[in-house]
């Protein structure tokens, strides 16, 4: 009886759902994402079975699927996730002893299922229809302990990012590790950068589109890599991972955004006065774009670079006191962006008169501060005496009262002292009558 029950339970166990495992295995770090030990040179058709993509698979008909590995693998447990036309699958486990087990997952349109099977020594795998048809298989992984050296990949380090408007430049420090061969890039294309203009919305930040998935770019193993395949105004992710014997990290990533491509500059432009006055002003490039045409410093008019020239009107044309004309033209590309300006006589302005104006008043600016400067040193002296003078007429006054105020003291001193008056003596007789 025994006996009966453990036959029934065997097989049920092997077929276990995956849900009941969920907690203990991840399909994307299992065996073969952490060691080479698959037999390249002997194995078929695995290489979208183990690219932990679901959406990609291997197909074929009868025993089409074989994965030999290099060295022997102690099993405890595989994931499979397949299809089949007629719902019947075989896995197929060869052991180095010589051995084999064969599992049959039957009445299944899909299998999505983790199936824990200890055993030892595993050194080939093969899945199969059962009876002829045609089977898909999604995503296959080992689960147990390998019997060699783990490979332990390591990251790059101290990535940068440099961008313009038509190429991302990127650079890196290598891992210090044996366990290195390449650098693998990826890119996933973010989309155009769209700033949000409404009324609600002006101070959100600028957004883009996301592509579903990176795609692959290089591999090198060198330390940089410049990425000439990029557009204008747009921005990109990219996932640069290591390799090493089949091996791969996890990878870092950064973001990039490009700018917008600078207006092509003006070229063949010509400039001749008709004989009824008007002014044609001609150019053989750009073709794309726009063009102004600027009279004295602003803009009389925009028209398409296609046109390739423009007739001012002679009573709106404007000439200086020396009669040359002030005309110029100026490119605008599709995307906004200003090119230089150019004016007759061939010469190209790199800036326009708003810079012109600031740039003057800086300089005037700095020009005075130095002329200051010169006048204090020729004034400065000047004044220095001036006041050293005052300051000595001052002490010469002072010294001449005091002198003069000793000198009155001593004359007094020297006077002859006052002789005392004789007494007077009195002639006067009194008058008659009074006694």
């Amino acid at each position: 009886m025994k006996r009966k029950i453990l036959a029934l339970l065997v097989p049920i166990f092997f077929v276990i759902p995956l849900s009941a495992f969920a907690d203990e295995f991840d399909f994307r770090d299992g065996i073969f994402d952490n060691y080479d030990v698959i037999d390249r040179s002997a194995s078929e058709n695995y290489q979208y079975v183990i690219d932990n993509d679901l959406e990609t698979y291997s197909t074929g008909s009868y025993d089409f699927l074989t994965i030999k590995l290099k060295q022997s693998v102690n099993v405890e447990g595989f994931y499979l996730n397949s299809d089949s036309t007629n719902n019947h699958r075989r896995v197929i486990l060869h052991f180095s002893n010589g051995a084999e087990q064969e599992l049959i997952l039957e009445n299944r349109n899909r299998t999505d299922e983790y199936i824990a099977i200890e055993r030892d020594d595993l050194i080939e795998i093969q899945i199969s229809s059962s009876s002829g048809g045609t089977v898909r298989v999604y995503q296959f992984e080992l689960f147990g302990e390998v019997l060699g050296e783990e490979i332990n990949v390591e990251e790059i380090k101290n990535i940068n990012v440099e961008s313009e408007h038509d190429r991302v430049n990127l650079s890196w420090e290598l891992p210090d590790t044996e366990h290195f061969e390449h650098v693998n890039i990826y890119r996933m294309d973010l989309g155009e950068v769209k700033q949000e203009t409404s009324m609600f919305d002006f101070l959100k930040p600028m957004t883009v589109n996301a592509s579903e998935d990176y795609q692959p770019l290089f591999e090198t193993n060198g330390t940089y890599f410049n990425d000439l395949s990029v557009e204008e105004n747009s921005s990109y992710e990219y996932k640069l991972t290591t390799e090493y014997q089949g091996v791969e990290s996890q990878g870092v990533t950064v973001q990039a955004t490009t700018g917008f491509a600078p207006a092509p500059p003006i070229g063949g432009d010509d400039y001749q006065e008709q004989p009824n006055g008007d002014y044609l002003v001609t150019w053989e490039s750009p073709t794309d774009g726009d063009v102004r045409v600027l009279l004295d410093g602003e803009i009389y008019v925009t028209v398409p670079a296609s046109d390739g020239q423009f007739t001012v009107p002679a009573n709106d044309m404007v000439y200086n006191n020396f009669g040359d004309p002030l005309i110029a033209i100026q490119p605008v590309a599709r995307n906004g962006q200003e090119g230089s300006i150019s004016q007759p006589g061939g010469a190209e302005l790199p800036f326009s008169p708003t810079e012109l104006f600031e740039t003057s008043n800086s300089l005037l600016l700095l020009i005075s501060s130095f002329l200051l400067l010169a006048l204090s040193f020729i004034f400065a002296p000047k004044l220095i005496n001036l006041i050293k003078k005052a300051f000595a007429n001052k002490n010469d006054y002072t010294n001449v009262r005091y002198q003069g105020r000793a000198d009155e003291k001593m004359q007094r001193a020297q006077r002859l002292p006052r002789q005392p008056r004789q007494p007077r003596i009195s002639t006067r007789k009194p008058r008659v009558g009074r006694s």
